[in-house]
């Protein structure tokens, strides 16, 4: 599902992207007074957290990316980069223990890999567990699984002490719900060093660890791209209060698991860019810093939208 906004500036029937544009070309404009630029300055200091384009998803997802060319563009590092907002709807979902197990390890954030076989495959591949929401709802987190491939069932250690499977990173990701954040991933093979996976948001590195590099040789392109697949599927899980304390229940109370309630779990997406190069933390603040929806001087934007 896709929602677009606008922004009618003064009934111009302007797109908020325009109005911005519009606004900052005043602020550096040396003939307006500096109080009226001063005054339009604090105007647009609310609108810079806004977007007027994004697409909404809930429920099952699926974006697929044509065949990407790894040995010419991404040998040794990519930076996948997206400007994402949870929303908790209030609504209610049906969502079984069958089905919890049927999605384990498919709410895939992306993959990049040369095949949809994880045992032949070579590539990377990044899955959320079970979303969970606060009990005020505030935040939602997950837990992201980061893979190398091929990737196959844990077996015993070999004789030379390497592990027989692929490696894999753990991170766990914290949302803020109803704000724009910009979600960062840097994947990068330096010369003579290791590989190592990181995870931001808005700059804030949030976890890393060492991530086996895809190396495609005899230019193997990557076939099976996905991205945001079946992502919020089955909503977030939010613990329900109490409603007496623990003096106050008894020792079967006190023994069973709290319940709990799945809720509608909606993500917006305003932008997502793949580059071949690594993005730094530094850049990434700037630009959530600047947020969603900043068109430059020269009409540019610093992620594309969707």
């Amino acid at each position: 599902m896709a929602d677009m906004g606008s922004f009618e500036g003064e009934g111009s029937g302007l797109t908020f992207t325009k109005h911005m544009h519009r606004e900052w070309k005043a602020l550096v404009d040396s003939r307006i007074p500096v109080e009226e630029r001063s005054s339009r300055a604090e105007r647009l200091r609310p609108l810079l957290s806004q977007s007027d384009a994004f697409v909404s998803l809930k429920g099952q997802t699926k974006a697929l990316l044509p065949a990407l060319d790894w040995n010419s563009s991404f040998r040794k590092s990519y930076s996948l980069l997206m400007w994402v907002r949870p929303r908790l709807t209030g609504d209610t979902v049906d969502f079984s223990a069958e089905e919890e197990l049927e999605y384990s390890g498919k709410r895939l954030l992306y993959r990049f890999s040369s095949t949809s076989d994880d045992s032949k495959a070579v590539g990377v591949s990044v899955t959320l567990s079970n979303w969970q929401a606060s009990a005020d709802g505030t935040t939602i987190e997950t837990t992201m699984t980061a893979y190398s491939l091929p990737h196959f069932q844990p077996r015993a250690v070999s004789s030379s002490g390497m592990s027989a499977f692929s490696s894999f990173v753990r991170v766990a990701l914290t949302l803020k719900v109803g704000e724009w954040q910009l979600l960062g991933v840097n994947h990068t093979f330096p010369y003579l060093k290791r590989p190592i996976w990181s995870v931001a948001i808005d700059g804030l590195v949030i976890g890393q660890g060492e991530l086996a590099y895809p190396v495609c040789e005899n230019r193997v392109e990557m076939e099976d791209n996905q991205v945001l697949n079946n992502i919020v599927v089955g909503g977030a899980e939010r613990q329900v209060a109490p409603d007496k304390t623990d003096d106050q229940k008894s020792a079967s109370e006190l023994n069973s698991k709290a319940s709990a309630v799945r809720l509608e779990l909606q993500l917006d997406l305003a932008s997502l860019a793949l580059y071949p190069d690594p993005i730094s933390t530094s850049i990434q603040a700037v630009v959530a810093e600047a947020g969603p929806n900043l068109s430059l001087q020269k009409g540019g934007r610093l992620l594309p939208t969707l």
